[in-house]
């Protein structure tokens, strides 16, 4: 290795001046050759080592070149069953186009039905004014069978009170009549040979005109009479209209005379009529309310069980048995295929056995 170097200097003192120095040097390495050899040795591995990296990489080539053949194959694949579902979408297109033909026919038909909906609402809406109507001719039906009772009561207290002032008149005119007869027995009789004809004439005049002032007494009372009889026909026929509207709502007229509810029966304003109250159904053959064999938990009449229920045995009261419910804990409901009680929907039964909300 040859070196040429120079080395430039400046003094200051005790005068400005320059110089340079300058020079050759040479150096021989003796390790050159073994440098040489590992450099080789080493250009030999990468050598073999992309050697090693081609082999790989032209493997990896082939492999690709396989996977790309692969690929080619179920991209044709994947072709046909594109041209397969292009033509099950075509097919399915057609029959959308059909059904969307459908959906307007039915969109018609809709249209109609809201139609006839709306009409039918409409007479529903009538008929709901007419049955409120219905409603309040029955409760005035009811309060007009309440204040005929009370008109009649009032109608039987004044017949009552007319015919006791009757049969005292008839007394009364009895008496008056019964005094005219004893007076004329005893004219025609005992006084004949006391007193002159012309005195005879007078009293027998006398007894004439009050015998007419007690007929006219009697015509007025006959007729007050008839009246009475008349009011009083009237009221038996008001009293027998009062009954038969009073059993046509199946009521019965009680001792005070108001139209009141059988045993075990109540009056329904809605229907109008007594009905029988809960627990009880209506025997056709005895046309009375008798209890029901099975009840259910709330106390309403029921043919059988529900099969979500159980039937248990009553040893108290009118029924035999009533219905309670399986599951009787919050959220829970019966399975017939698990035949035990599960959660409904949406809950879980805890560590505490209680049915809960999912999270």
């Amino acid at each position: 290795t040859l070196s040429l170097y120079a080395a430039p200097a400046c003094i200051v003192k005790p005068d400005i001046e320059f110089d340079v120095n300058w020079g050759i040097a040479a150096r021989f390495n003796l390790g050159l050759a073994q440098k040489m050899k590992r450099k080789e040795t080493l250009l030999n591995y990468r050598l073999d080592s992309l050697q090693q990296g081609y082999g790989r990489v032209k493997d990896k080539l082939d492999t690709t070149q396989k996977e790309l053949d692969q690929a080619i194959g179920e991209l044709d694949r994947t072709g046909g069953e594109l041209h397969m579902t292009r033509g099950q979408l075509d097919k399915t297109m057609h029959r959308l186009m059909n059904t969307k033909k459908e959906l307007l026919g039915t969109k018609t038909e809709l249209t109609d039905t809201r139609r006839k909906l709306d009409s039918t609402i409409t007479d529903l809406t009538a008929t709901r004014g007419k049955l409120v109507q219905a409603n309040s001719e029955l409760v005035d039906m009811k309060r007009e069978l309440d204040s005929t009772k009370t008109r009649l009561d009032k109608t039987r207290q004044e017949l009552a009170v007319s015919k006791k002032s009757l049969d005292d008149r008839e007394r009364e005119l009895g008496a008056k009549q019964s005094e005219l007869d004893n007076a004329r027995n005893m004219l025609n009789t005992a006084l004949s040979d006391a007193i002159s004809d012309k005195e005879r004439k007078v009293e027998e005049k006398k007894l004439a005109a009050k015998q007419e002032e007690l007929n006219r007494e009697k015509e007025k009372f006959n007729r007050k009479k008839e009246q009475w009889a008349r009011l009083h026909e009237k009221q038996k026929e008001r009293r027998e209209k009062l009954r038969r509207d009073c059993e046509a709502r199946r009521g019965i007229i009680n001792e005070d005379g108001y139209c009141d509810c059988r045993e075990h029966e109540q009056w329904n304003s809605d229907r109008s009529a007594c009905v029988c109250v809960k627990g009880y159904r209506l025997n056709p053959a005895t046309d009375r309310c008798e209890p029901c064999e099975i009840v259910t938990y709330n106390g309403s009449c029921t043919e059988a069980c529900g099969s979500d229920e159980k039937k248990v045995p009553l040893t108290r009261g009118p029924h035999k048995y009533v219905c309670i419910k399986k599951c009787r804990k919050q959220n829970e409901m019966w399975s017939e295929r698990k035949q035990r009680c599960v959660c409904k929907d949406g809950y879980y039964r805890d560590e505490k056995g209680n049915c809960v909300p999912r999270r």
